[in-house]
């Protein structure tokens, strides 16, 4: 397996992290949201106008490319004297194949080059599958947060820490 990541600059970037973002977030939360919380989050955060307004606000989102092939996305921001994992998202025939170890290395690696000695993420409570994953690779849970989202929905989360 090959594995890079290539940065969102154009168009094309986008409309490619939009569809990536349609496919995985319905198949990856359908045990976990309904099908109308999917659609609502993914208009109020995937849409090409938030990712755009996410990169020109300083965040970075970059494609996941394996032998060739787009799999998968994620963006970070620096947030204070922390990074936040924004966004891992990887198709489902990828997971299991050390894709979100490879991000989480660049995403280190950009942290401690800014001198930043924290990385952390929200993860839904219910997705155990990927809690379990972020545990193995040495996340911890500090906390939950529930936030309204707006039109009736909730992001019942845990926030959890990673220390460089």
């Amino acid at each position: 397996m090959n594995c890079g990541f290539y940065k969102v600059r154009e168009k094309n970037d986008i409309e490619t992290v939009c569809l990536l973002a349609d496919t995985i977030w319905r198949e990856h939360y359908a045990e976990i949201l309904s099908d109308k919380q999917i659609d609502y989050m993914l208009a109020k955060f995937q849409s090409e106008q938030k990712i755009r307004n996410y990169v020109s606000e300083g965040g970075c989102y970059y494609i996941i490319d394996v032998d060739g092939l787009p799999v998968g996305y994620f963006a970070f921001r620096i947030a204070g004297r922390k990074v936040f994992l924004d966004k891992l998202y990887v198709l489902k025939e990828n997971r299991g194949m050390h894709v979100g170890k490879e991000v989480l290395e660049f995403v280190k690696n950009f942290a401690v080059s800014k001198n930043i000695r924290v990385v952390y993420l929200t993860v839904n409570k219910h997705n155990s599958r990927s809690i379990k994953a972020y545990r193995a690779l040495g996340f911890s849970i500090e906390s939950a947060v529930c936030n309204d989202i707006g039109n009736g929905f909730y992001m019942d989360d845990y926030l959890m820490y990673l220390y460089l």
